[in-house]
């Protein structure tokens, strides 16, 4: 048959298997037309085939300039295979089908292949899931063609386009990984839009961070599709990072029209340094949003810093409104499903709409007050506890597919996010006691148990490499087939747990079973352990590197308060090979020596003093020196350590800096980043030398930059920071307080407080503080200027749950006029007394007392009224009598212009001293 004839059999919707079978009796169109049902079955087809043929060759034929169309925007290839290869051959399945609609137009026709053909009727695709599927393969080609013109291969494994126009259900929520685009889209709310869509408007890239299971890949897949001018792709990362990195950038420069693209969980696929290599890439018409789950270390503290202005961190507190509105909106479609899906039953009452039921809305009052993430919120509402118990037993009587299923879990957690092969899962079958019982399955019915599991969102298929759906679904999955099945479990776990060499991935199961109940597991593993047992582990770290040192000394630790002493003993002769690893390491070498040392000092001193001396002071001042500032929060704790144990050390290793290497620390601290400029302060005063006037004024003048023009959710001043011992002085210096303070937009600041999250709301209040010990209206100036009905309109949207939030804020409020602070006590009266309805007044005591400064009668009259004494109340502030002292002692040596240290000033923070009143 030539190629004429099969394209006239395809245009009347014709399979090719049945096309080939035609091909065999020599039969073309006008042959087939030509006979009746006996000489069709005479000739060898079946009953099926001659139905199909009879009606078929009776149809209108599909235009070929409509089949000509298709092809040129699906390339020739499969929409569900989509892998490029046109070597295939096609088939045109009718989205609508025929016989319902006789529609030949484009638009209700797909290419497929042979088998996903067959899958489709077989596995009765919605026709919306198939429109999906044709929209993103043309979009897919299409990027593909601007590869052909260079010259280059398209990696069509590494991009996923997605589709917003297809309309997803509100149960997608419920699954364990990202709803689809639409769904995505419709759960942020507009003011989150916006703040974002303002984002990436100057930025043109976004860095979501957060910790796992925060909802990041749902936000950023939502993001994707507030601006429809934009393709949004998602990167599917190659396991060589380079590549991977190479894939994006050729990928962004060959692209000719607006384009976002969404790299998941980078940090487990590229290092820092590659993070900022992509994220420059970025440009107006070729947005980045990248996902980064926050850990250990400081990694992304510095990459928060050198694009801080693109940060959105995600929590819990961020979008749970915006999904509970959402929830709320679709009541019925939720309820329903959730009893379709058998999985509306706790220990509480169900929900549902009769009197006997919770409301949805009870349910999910309860439930997002006791759960910190969005994979929590989800697991609790959809009776998650009993939904994994069920699907570990649904697993088991599935071929034993739990023990498949495991092996995944334990090895996404064991290697940070590491996939598996068939080929390596396969190697269960002759491994494991509970599967070799007979003879290993075929590759291709794994991978068919396999894709199934992919279907059901249990599993995720990447490169043609499997994992689960999310970590946290790993690890309770751990946990309750440790529970059900212990032996089988446990077969996998011992694998890890005993062998030495396998550290890195025992210290991190370890911290991750450690809070679930097969923590038990790790407690039997260690109390077998011996002292030679402990000396391999000890041994193999050290040997890997200083992160798995620093988490096994952590258990060791915890184990030697419980009457166990491996830690000392098998650390004692180890100072050498600490400091060999300290010594060649990064700057998170300083977050992992933190807490070995924190670890180490009480029970071997002497290796820490040991490691110490052989640690050249000269490279972890090279770390200090070009590390983050975000870094010295925790170098503190690492240096009160050192100290404490070796004060030679840190005397000799103080030298090793001067003034300049501070300034230039200083100089890179993220705009608005108070409480980070007081930890180098800190840092550089307590361990390394005495300031003098001169370095002080370049503190303060620091301070005024910072701060200058910030928005208020810019400003991060951690409480009390300022009267702190490293930074006590500026309150005997008024005219540095007043260029501090005169460097605040105030315009600014007074909408920001307006329309700000309770997060923001005590920003202010340190500096507010200051501001009492010089005559300056500037703070009260910023108050004045809110709008009380937008600020209550805000506020009133939070107050269930910020109680302590509120506290900071009405403290704020309380350095307005006595006409504002009047207007504000109108505003907030309501919105306490409702407070008083669902809490106890004993549990708001702080609330109270804050709004005593707005409205001390109002405010008296409800301590009074729920039988609590009236607290006294004073605003705070530095003692008189002391500051009058200092001052005097300071502006004496000013005037001779003396650049005295600081230490001369005699103004020191003394914990038994009333300095604040």
């Amino acid at each position: 048959m030539n190629k004429g004839s099969k394209e006239r059999l395809i245009r009347l919707g014709f399979g090719a298997e049945l096309i080939d079978k035609m091909a065999g009796y020599s039969l073309t169109l006008s042959g087939l037309r030509g006979q009746n049902k006996a000489a069709l079955l005479r000739t060898g087809f079946s009953e099926a085939e001659v139905s199909e043929i009879l009606e078929k060759t009776n149809r209108k034929p599909i235009e070929p300039s409509v089949v000509e169309n298709i092809i040129r925007k699906s390339g020739g290839c499969c929409a569900y295979c989509a892998d490029g290869n046109h070597s295939r051959p096609y088939e045109l399945h009718h989205i609508e089908e025929y016989h319902l609609s006789q529609n030949n137009n484009e638009h209700n026709l797909l290419l497929v292949c042979p088998t996903h053909h067959t899958a489709i009727h077989k596995n009765d695709i919605t026709t919306e899931e198939q429109i999906s599927t044709k929209c993103s393969w043309e979009q897919i080609w299409e990027t593909a063609q601007f590869y052909q013109q260079k010259g280059i291969a398209f990696p069509f494994s590494s991009f996923e386009y997605l589709d917003y126009e297809k309309k997803g259900h509100i149960s997608e929520i419920f699954s364990f990984r990202a709803p689809s685009p639409s769904i995505c889209l419709a759960l942020m709310q507009d003011g989150l839009k916006t703040d974002i869509r303002n984002i990436l408007e100057k930025q043109h890239k976004l860095l979501l961070t957060g910790s796992s299971g925060s909802g990041k890949s749902t936000l950023a897949r939502g993001i994707g599709g507030i601006d429809p001018s934009f393709a949004t792709f998602n990167y599917v990362a190659s396991r060589d990072s380079r590549k991977a990195v190479s894939e994006i950038a050729t990928f962004l420069s060959v692209a000719t029209r607006r384009v976002n693209i969404i790299i998941d969980n980078a940090n487990t696929s590229f290092s820092a340094d590659q993070i900022e290599q992509l994220l420059t890439l970025a440009a107006d018409d070729k947005h980045i949003i990248l996902i980064y789950t926050r850990g250990k270390g400081g990694e992304e503290n510095r990459l928060e810093s050198h694009f801080v202005d693109a940060v959105f961190p995600v929590a819990w507190t961020a979008i749970k409104a915006s999904i509970i509105a959402k929830l709320l909106e679709y009541e019925p479609e939720v309820i329903r499903y959730l009893n379709e899906s058998g999985i509306n039953r706790s220990s509480d009452r169900p929900i549902g709409s009769s009197r006997d039921h919770r409301s949805l809305k009870q349910a999910l009052e309860q439930y997002t007050t006791s759960v910190e993430t969005v994979w929590q919120f989800i697991y609790m509402l959809t009776n998650g506890i009993e939904r994994i118990d069920n699907l570990q037993v649904e697993l088991r009587r599935d071929e034993k597919m739990d023990i498949p299923v495991l092996f995944l879990c334990i090895k996404q957690i064991a290697q940070f996010e590491m996939t598996a092969s068939v080929d390596e899962i396969l190697g269960l079958y002759t491994m494991h006691p509970a599967l070799n019982t007979a003879p290993p399955p075929e590759r291709g019915w794994l991978q068919g148990k396999l894709g199934n599991l992919v279907d059901r969102q249990i599993l995720k298929m990447q490169r043609g490499r499997y994992t689960t759906v999310h970590r946290q679904f790993a690890i309770r999955l751990i946990e309750h087939c440790h529970f059900k099945s212990r032996t089988d479990t446990e077969v996998l776990l011992n694998q890890i747990f005993s062998d030495p060499a396998r550290i890195k991935e025992i210290v991190l199961l370890w911290s991750w079973l450690r809070n679930t109940t097969a923590r038990n597991y790790v407690e039997e593993w260690y109390r077998g352990l011996d002292l030679d047992s402990w000396q391999a582990l000890v041994d193999a770290a050290l040997a890997d590197e200083l992160m798995t040192v620093s988490i096994l000394s952590e258990l060791m630790y915890r184990i030697s308060v419980r009457g166990f002493l491996p830690l000392q003993e098998c650390f004692k002769n180890k100072a050498q090979s600490i400091a060999d690893l300290v010594n060649r390491n990064d700057e998170l070498t300083l977050y992992y020596l933190r807490d070995l040392y924190l670890n180490l000092h009480h029970d071997c001193p002497e290796v820490v003093k040991g490691s110490l001396n052989l640690i050249s002071k000269e490279h972890i001042a090279n770390l200090i020196k070009n590390i983050e500032p975000e870094h010295f929060e925790y170098l503190t704790w690492l240096f009160n350590t050192i100290v404490s144990q070796h004060p030679q050390w840190a005397d000799e290793f103080s030298r090793l800096f001067n003034k300049q290497d501070f300034i230039k620390l200083i100089k890179t601290v993220k705009k608005g980043d108070i409480t980070t400029l007081m930890h180098v302060i800190e840092f550089e005063r307590t361990y390394i030398y005495n300031i003098t006037r001169s370095h002080f004024r370049f503190y303060t003048s620091t301070l005024a930059q910072l701060l200058e023009g910030c928005h208020l959710q810019e400003i991060n001043v951690e409480a009390m920071c300022l009267y702190r011992g490293y930074f006590i002085e500026l309150f005997i210096y008024p005219k540095e307080i007043e260029q501090t303070l005169l460097s605040l937009d105030k315009k600014k600041l007074s909408r920001d407080f307006e329309q700000s999250s309770p997060r923001h709301w005590g920003n202010l209040l340190t500096l507010a503080i200051l501001s009492q010990n010089i005559e300056t209206d500037i703070i009260r100036n910023i108050v004045d200027d809110i709008d009380t009905v937008k600020l209550g309109a805000n506020i009133a949207q939070y107050t269930d749950q910020y109680s302590y939030e509120l506290r900071l804020l009405i403290h704020q409020l309380a350095y307005g006029s006595d006409h504002k602070k009047a207007e504000f006590a109108d505003m907030l009266r309501p919105i306490i007394d409702n407070i008083l309805k669902q809490r106890d007044a004993k549990d708001i005591t702080d609330v109270l007392e804050a709004f005593l400064k707005i409205d001390s009668q109002h405010g008296a009259m409800l301590f009074k009224k729920h039988g609590m004494a009236v607290p006294e109340l004073k605003l705070p502030s530095m003692s008189p009598s002391i500051l009058k002292e200092a001052k005097a002692n300071v502006e004496h040596m000013d005037a001779e212009g003396l650049d005295y240290e600081m230490e001369n000033t005699r103004f020191k923070y003394n914990s038994d001293s009333p300095l604040i009143t």
